[in-house]
This record gives C-alpha cells, sequence and structure tokens, in this order.
C-alpha cells in the first residue's frame, strides 16, 4: 500500500488538512499522522514533543511527506529529519498574512523578519510548495523567486462528508430572505461592508447572519450594529463549533463571501468558505477579484459585486432574493463545479498529477 507521512505542529480537523488526508484515504493510501497539537505545547516544547513523535515513525517508507498547514514554523525541523522530500503546504505567505493583510505588526520589526524568513526556507528547502491560488503563486515567485514547477497551485475544496446538500427548510408566508455570511472578522473579510449592505437593505426583507469573532474588528461591528439599532437586518451570533457550521449554512437562501478592501483579497484570495457554500448547493455572492475569477464565472456559478462596495452587494442581494430562478440556477452550477474539481479526492487527484508529472 502506498503511505503519505502528515507531519507537524497542526490540527489533523483543519479544513485544508482535513481535506487533504480525506483526499489521500480515497485514492488508497496508507494515512501517518506524525504531529503535536499547537494548542497543548509550550513553542519550544512543541518540538521536542514533534521529534519523539518522529522517532516512533522514523523506519517507516512513505511515497510522499506533506509538512501539515499551518507548515511555515515547523518545516525547517521537517527538512532536518527527512531531507528535501518534502511537500510544504504553505498554502499561503506567512509575512503577508501578518505584516500586509492583518497589519499585526512591520515588516522590519522581529516578527516581521521572523515571518519572511520562515516562508523564504520553507520554498527553499522544500521540494515542493503548496499554495491556494495563482495570485498567491504569482506573490511567492516575486518575493521568494524559484522555479515556478516547484509551486503547485492547489484550491483547498471542502469535506464533503461534513458540508453537504441538506433538506430545505420550508419557509413560512412573508419569512425574510436569510443571507447567510461565517469568518473570523479579519480585514479581508469586509464585514464593516456587509453591515452596510445589510443597512441599504432595511425593510426590504432581507436579513444578514454573521456568524464569526474577531477580538477589536467585532467589538466594533458589535458596536455599531446596536449604535444604529441594526437588529432587526444585522444578527452576529459569534463564535460557533465549527462541526456545527452546516447547520447554519443550511438555513440560508443565499450566502456571502468576502468584501475587504485589500491587496489579499485583489490579488490572492479564494476564500475556504466558498467552497463550504457550494459544496452545500448554496447561490454565493462575492466580491469580483482575480483570484474568483480563477475558478468562478459570473451569474453563472456565482454572482459577484464590486470589492468593498455595500450598494452594490445590496442590489445583489436583493436580486437573488427576487429572481428565484437565477438563485437556483447558481446553486446548481456552483455544486456541479465542486463534484467536480472541489471534493477531497478531485484535489487530491490534482495534486497527485503535478507529483507524477
Amino acid at each position: 500500500m502506498k503511505k503519505v507521512c502528515f507531519f507537524g505542529i497542526y490540527k489533523s480537523e483543519f479544513a485544508r488538512n482535513r481535506v487533504l488526508i480525506e483526499g489521500f484515504k480515497r485514492h488508497g493510501f496508507g494515512v501517518v499522522e506524525c504531529k503535536v497539537d499547537p494548542t497543548e505545547l509550550g513553542s519550544i516544547e512543541k518540538y521536542f514533543a514533534l521529534y519523539r513523535e518522529y522517532r516512533a515513525i522514523r523506519k517507516q517508507k512513505f511515497d510522499h511527506i506533506i509538512v501539515a498547514f499551518p507548515a511555515h514554523a515547523v518545516v525547517w525541523f521537517a527538512w532536518l529529519l527527512f531531507g528535501n522530500r518534502i511537500i510544504f503546504d504553505a498554502w499561503d505567505s506567512l509575512y503577508d498574512a501578518n505584516v500586509v493583510d492583518r497589519r499585526l505588526y512591520s515588516g522590519r520589526s522581529i516578527r516581521g523578519i521572523r515571518d519572511f524568513l520562515f516562508d523564504w526556507i520553507g520554498v527553499r528547502v522544500s521540494q515542493y510548495t503548496l499554495l491556494h491560488s495563482k495570485g498567491t503563486k504569482d506573490l511567492f515567485l516575486s518575493r521568494f523567486g524559484g522555479s515556478p514547477d516547484r509551486y503547485i497551485v492547489l484550491y483547498t475544496g471542502t469535506d464533503d462528508m461534513l458540508f453537504h446538500p441538506l433538506p430545505e427548510r420550508v419557509k413560512e408566508e412573508g419569512e425574510p430572505f436569510y443571507a447567510h455570511f461565517h469568518a473570523a472578522f479579519t480585514p479581508v473579510q469586509g464585514v464593516e461592508h456587509i453591515v452596510e449592505a445589510a443597512k441599504i437593505l432595511r425593510g426590504k426583507g432581507v436579513e444578514v447572519h454573521i456568524v464569526g469573532y474577531g477580538g477589536r474588528l467585532y467589538r466594533e461591528i458589535e458596536e455599531k450594529v446596536t449604535r444604529e439599532e441594526l437588529s432587526d437586518v444585522v444578527t452576529l451570533h459569534g463564535r460557533v463549533p465549527f462541526l456545527d457550521m452546516p447547520l447554519w449554512i443550511a438555513k440560508a437562501d443565499a450566502c456571502i463571501g468576502i468584501f475587504g478592501d485589500t491587496e489579499k483579497a485583489k490579488t490572492t484570495s479564494v476564500p475556504t468558505k466558498i467552497f463550504e457554500y457550494i459544496a452545500m448547493k448554496k447561490a454565493v455572492v462575492t466580491a469580483d477579484t482575480l483570484p474568483i475569477r480563477e475558478v468562478f464565472v459570473d451569474k453563472e456559478n456565482i454572482l459577484l459585486a464590486r470589492i468593498a462596495d455595500p450598494g452594490d452587494l445590496a442590489s445583489k442581494l436583493l436580486l437573488l432574493k427576487q429572481d428565484k430562478e437565477l438563485r437556483e440556477r447558481i446553486a446548481e452550477n456552483s455544486y456541479t463545479l465542486f463534484k467536480r474539481a472541489f471534493t477531497p479526492q478531485a484535489v487530491v487527484q490534482t495534486l497527485l498529477q503535478h507529483l507524477h508529472d
């Protein structure tokens, strides 16, 4: 039997890892996880614990060794143990996420330099680097160099055992159109624009339900909803268990993607939640960006609106409410696309084709 090793300091249930682990199983691979939970140990203790796990499997032969997401802080360690056979599942640039998008600290700070080096070293010591969009590949090539053939674009997809169509809820006469959004409250999401769109739709039979969390920005949105008395059109549900997310999506008439006016949103981000939505056969409206157009076609399997434009988002949500035929066609076509290209089996099939070329 072919075998693949997932190595690192990661959680198996994280969306990216769930998909790859399940996908390899469906392709007949034996899956060995050599890992420690990132929440259970301190920063230094994690590496000692991971080395102990490695010693237990070091004599096994593997066809592929994947340093699982988040891999940046551990890929150098995997290289010391396995050599450059490793596949670095970067997914995204750590430097770009923390310095450019979230602006947690300066690129010249110690942590900014650390993040840059984690990205750079990961690319240098790995046989392949996995990224989640063509825009991310372009970013890595321009910032870290290397051969284009060593970068593999692997769209995240989602686990269709968790996210799949559920029976539609029978709506009562006059019940509002239910638009669902979920995510951490980070700049790329553009939650503030979604709330403004809901405000514009007041009195038009549309409610926006937001599931998620995120520190200061969440508190700002919460205060805005209270201050402007928006509770009739916006409901903040806070953090919910991830395994319950399909039940929240199932309630929706349509789902909302990202609208943040950031470089990441415009050039590299294909949100995981969009794959979760289409796996449940939901019509999606999201910002019109290059990464989204890598995968989707406007009005065929998605509905696009101008980025950071609450008025345009509001008009597109109203269109989905009023045009049931359009809504159902988008939902059906996006689900067909998901089944063809973004199930765990399809995602790993794409990876294996690259590895065997």
